[in-house]
């Protein structure tokens, strides 16, 4: 759970990647990243640095 400062924060990022993405690609992200378990995000992650 996020407190009040860093959900504010997590909103205004996640506005911001929607607006240069746009909706439909945005969405999609989004629904790749929650289906993903944690060790395939942390995997994902490490591929990305």
């Amino acid at each position: 759970m996020l407190n009040e400062k860093d959900r504010r924060a997590f909103d205004d990022e996640a506005s911001a990647l929607r607006a240069h993405l746009g909706d439909a690609a945005f969405e999609t992200a989004r629904a790749e990243g929650r289906a993903m378990t944690l060790e395939q995000a942390m995997e994902y992650t490490l591929e990305q640095s």
